[in-house]
């Protein structure tokens, strides 16, 4: 208990009150929108602030603030302590709408609101966000979007007075003037736990009215999540209500996997009577939902080796493998599948890379078999080999037979030809091979290649071998030389050297995809040039921009050029979300206030993890 009173003043102590708020938002006025919305702000402080230079953001787009009396606008940028100003997209049109206001008027062109839910609107100075807000609900033509105890709701226009939910610049509306009789409605909700498993769950709204007098009241209610997403659009209920009444509703919560937090929102807005206490009509309620439970350790299984109708793959040729994981909290990511004889390689090794913890994948591995030309392998049964997450799976794959477009028979002639001419297979001057290859890459992100080369001439060769990313005739890559430096172009991780007869080497190519580069396949070769020959291998890579969440679902890899694979890119959602609560904007000014529209961020927080203590 003493680690949580800490917590506790630490929360308040670091929480930032707000000096500027902005207070009502009028989004959906009577008629045409246009011209005709505005917005209020408050002075919350002890101090006097100037709002010359300062801009109102629309999702993401400043907009000036017209010094008056520029543009029609009243007033000055001076706001007092406890003063409200007006914002108006038409200040003219404004003042001629609400002829009694005689406050600050502020002009300053913005595009339509919309009405749109989740408007995201912030009030800033050069340096600093001094408040932002969402916007939750397409309100009733002539409401206004306004803060009332500490939550924002559909009420009545009060523009430059204490917002109200039947209130206008008298303290009465016209309806209410009408009204005989007062009454003190309150609202509460109550739940039976504070803790609840993903199922359907039910609350009570209720209300009541110390001086008993019948009355029809609407009230209104949403949910949303701790981020200010609305979860539960919102919904009016009108009840009969003489003392006490209660209306019971429920919500069924997405499935998830691990916690999360919501909170019922209720709230009056409307009664047949005078209400002399409006402080008591809106309530919220935290709930913690309890999703499935998480499961941590990683899985790796071998759904399928397709082999052809045949029921066999023959050396030279890919084998399609098809690989479902999952990755739990394990630090390692990557999966490489291969096919073996008692250790013996008898393919290239084809890499995917699970990127996201506590995330399944589904993977279509092309692997690509040697060519065998020298009958080096027997045909029979082999392994498939799945290796990666601390976690190795088998299955069996028959080979059998070669395939003839990767054995043909090349003619060298020496000097003079003629009868000193003679042919040799491939396998015969010299083999190469890729052991190992990253079919996925980040930008900015090193991947390593080995090729394994081997000398059948004769005689002494010299070889160089380079490898390179691109699209078309451009290089896409950059590649790590042999002074350790990181150069661009397509040769520019180039190793040069001799092989005697007979003599093999495993050549480590190292590239780096550019940070420009758009996501998507590309094509990655590597060269090796002998006697003034080029000898490429080429296959698919997939570029993913390192910026991003993205989670590869499918994709191929290990594949010659021309092969097709197919790739699907899914967002991951919790990632989105950290984003959002975070309120990481580049190259925009540091946010002093939070997203949440109803409660400070830092004690939302402190209320979650009391939730998740006690439960």
């Amino acid at each position: 208990m003493r680690l949580l009173n800490c917590i506790l003043i630490l929360f308040f102590l670091a929480y930032p009150s707000h000096a500027i708020i902005i207070n009502e938002v009028m989004y959906n006025p009577i008629g045409s929108d246009s011209g005709n919305e505005w917005l209020e702000i408050y002075n919350n402080d002890t101090e006097t602030y100037n709002l010359t230079g300062w801009k109102i953001n629309i999702d993401d787009t400043d907009h000036t603030l017209n010094v008056p009396p520029s543009n029609g606008g009243i007033g000055s940028m001076i706001v007092d302590p406890g003063n409200y100003v007006i914002i108006a997209q038409d200040a003219i049109k404004f003042l001629s709408n609400y002829p009694s206001y005689n406050g600050t008027a502020i002009d300053s062109s913005w595009d339509n609101l919309v009405n749109s839910v989740n408007k995201t609107i912030w009030i800033r100075n050069s340096t600093n966000v001094f408040h932002n807000i969402t916007t939750f609900a397409n309100l009733t033509e002539g409401k206004t979007f306004c803060l009332i105890n500490s939550i924002f709701m559909g009420c009545d226009p009060t523009p430059g007075y204490v917002n109200g939910l039947v209130q206008n610049t008298t303290g009465q509306t016209d309806e209410q003037n009408n009204i005989t009789g007062s009454c003190d409605l309150g609202l509460w909700i109550e739940t039976s736990s504070d803790v609840y498993n993903v199922s359907t769950i039910y609350f009570d709204i209720k209300v009541n009215d110390t001086n008993c007098t019948e009355k029809d009241t609407t009230i209104n209610y949403y949910i949303q999540d701790l981020f200010g997403n609305i979860v539960k659009a919102p919904v009016d209920s009108v009840i009969n209500l003489a003392c006490t009444a209660s209306l019971q509703h429920q919500w069924t919560p997405d499935d998830m996997q691990g916690s999360e937090a919501y909170y019922i929102i209720g709230n009056i807005v409307n009664a047949d009577c005078n209400d002399t206490n409006m402080n008591n009509n809106v309530a919220s309620r935290l709930i913690v939902v309890k999703g499935n439970n998480i499961q941590t350790g990683s899985s790796i299984d071998i759904i399928s080796v397709d082999m052809g109708s045949d029921n066999s793959v023959k050396y030279g040729e890919a084998a399609n493998i098809k690989i479902r994981a999952y990755r739990g909290d394990t630090s390692k990511y990557a999966i490489d599948v291969w096919i073996e004889n008692s250790g013996k390689k008898l393919s290239s090794i084809s890499t995917m890379h699970a990127k996201n913890k506590f995330t399944e994948y589904e993977f279509q591995v092309p692997v690509q078999l040697k060519s065998n030309c020298d009958n080096a392998f027997n045909d029979g049964e082999y392994d498939v080999i799945a290796d990666g997450l601390d976690i190795t799976k088998t299955a069996k794959i028959n080979i059998s037979g070669i395939s003839t477009t990767n054995c043909k028979t090349i003619t060298i002639s020496t000097s003079g030809g003629g009868s000193n001419s003679y042919s040799y297979t491939p396998s015969e001057l010299f083999s190469h091979e890729i052991t190992k290859y990253e079919s996925t890459a980040e930008t900015g992100e090193e991947i390593e290649t080995i090729v394994n080369i081997v000398n059948n001439f004769t005689t002494q060769k010299n070889f160089t071998v380079y490898s390179y990313v691109y699209k078309g005739n451009n290089p896409v890559s950059s590649g790590l030389n042999e002074k350790n430096e990181w150069k661009g172009g397509y040769t520019a991780n180039s190793i040069s050297f001799l092989l005697n007869p007979k003599e093999s080497k495993n050549i480590v190519l190292k590239n780096k995809i550019d940070e420009d580069t758009e996501q998507g396949m590309y094509n990655f070769r590597v060269r090796i040039k002998v006697d003034g020959k080029d000898n490429d291998i080429t296959k698919d890579i997939y570029v993913i921009k390192s910026n991003t969440t993205n989670i590869i679902s499918s994709a191929g890899s290990g594949i010659d050029s021309g092969a097709k694979s197919n790739n699907i890119i899914a967002t991951n959602r919790t990632i989105e979300k950290v984003s959002k609560m975070t309120g990481l904007i580049t190259d925009k000014p540091k946010i002093n206030s939070n997203l949440n529209i109803f409660q400070p961020p830092l004690i939302v927080l402190f209320n979650f993890i009391m939730a998740l203590f006690w439960a």
